[in-house]
């Protein structure tokens, strides 16, 4: 058995299925980008927007398409999510053009403002279907500058053309990447099913490097390596990433399992903590242990030290000391045999 997760490579038929719904989800999100693309005046929210806008896009249809679809193949998942991006991309074109022939008032004055419009269903429909039509306005558009203007000026043509293909850009990396994100979670060949996840958003481990030796030895010291600390806001309030008073790091854990009782995961992150410029403190989780394969026995364990909250001790466990309130039965021995 594999030490850690890693995808089979394949999909369920019923990704098929799931394809013409990631199509419709694609549509109707080009479709409110577009509209706001058009009524916003501002073009540093508009990249924003396109950026978080692109990333929500592929997370949720991720959670749609690939998980109902049970894609482990990220081969499959990539073309999924260009496609997708492509359709958006092409979406919000053709809304837009359609707006732009069908303005009218100008609301605003010559530093900012925007064009009331409204698309015709006909003409939406004959430009979706005309791809070269397509291109051709938007060639037209941009050699003018252009529908808006930035303090009375038009924009550049070579601007606009950068501008626009930075947006097409995000959307095909920046969806693609959130769309794939599904196929790094866990799944039981056996059972056929999505492990399932339970998160623990904060956990305190002992010396990271020590703690992940344990875990992947199987050595039963783990136990006193991982205990529930202080809350999340006490972390975030802290000015730097440091141990507290027993020698224990912050950290997330999240354990997988399914039907199949061999086929468990475990993983592990760090919670980094910086204060920026402002003052104000960011928190970052840095994976130090990718989803590893653990046994039933582990799971469990792992599951009852977090949720009952074993007593911490005064400090983490060094691999030459032993600690006797360790349950000895079972468990696995320092040179991960049975005991």
């Amino acid at each position: 058995m594999e030490k850690y997760y890693r995808r089979s490579g394949k999909f369920s038929p019923r990704a098929l299925l799931m394809l013409p719904v990631g199509i419709v989800m694609a549509i109707v999100f080009g479709v409110i980008y577009a509209y706001l693309n058009w009524y916003n005046p501002f073009i540093y929210i508009t990249v924003v927007a396109t950026l978080f806008g692109a990333w929500f896009f592929g997370i949720f249809a991720s959670k749609v398409v690939v998980k109902v679809g049970k894609i482990r193949s990220l081969a499959v998942a990539v073309i999924i999510g260009l496609l997708l991006a492509i359709i958006i991309d092409y979406t919000q074109w053709v809304i837009w053009i359609d707006l732009a022939f069908n303005a009218t008032d100008n609301v605003g004055n010559d530093q900012i403002g925007f064009l009331v419009s409204n698309v015709k269903s006909e003409e939406l429909l004959y430009l979706a279907f005309n791809p070269d039509l397509v291109w051709q306005h938007i060639d037209t558009i941009r050699s003018v500058g252009g529908v808006w203007t930035i303090k009375g000026s038009k924009m550049h043509p070579l601007f606009l053309a950068v501008i626009w293909g930075i947006e097409t850009l995000i959307f095909l990396i920046v969806t693609t990447i959130g769309f794939t994100s599904q196929t790094d979670e866990p799944f039981c060949e056996t059972t056929g099913t999505w492990h399932e996840q339970q998160a623990y958003p904060l956990v305190y481990i002992g010396e990271p490097q020590e703690t992940v030796d344990f875990l992947k030895s199987g050595n039963r010291k783990w136990l006193d390596n991982v205990y529930v600390g202080k809350d999340f806001d006490a972390i975030a309030a802290s000015e730097e990433d440091e141990e507290d008073d027993t020698g224990h790091f912050p950290g997330r854990l999240q354990l997988y399992t399914s039907g199949d009782r061999n086929n468990s995961f475990v993983k592990l992150e760090r919670i980094i903590t910086k204060v920026n410029k402002k003052g104000e403190s960011e928190t970052t989780p840095v994976e130090i242990l990718p989803p590893l394969n653990i046994d039933q026995k582990m799971y469990l364990a792992l599951k009852d030290q977090i949720e009952n909250g074993r007593p911490k001790v005064e400090k983490p466990i060094s691999d030459g000391e032993h600690h006797d309130d360790l349950p000895d039965e079972g468990w696995l021995d320092d040179e991960g045999d049975e005991a």
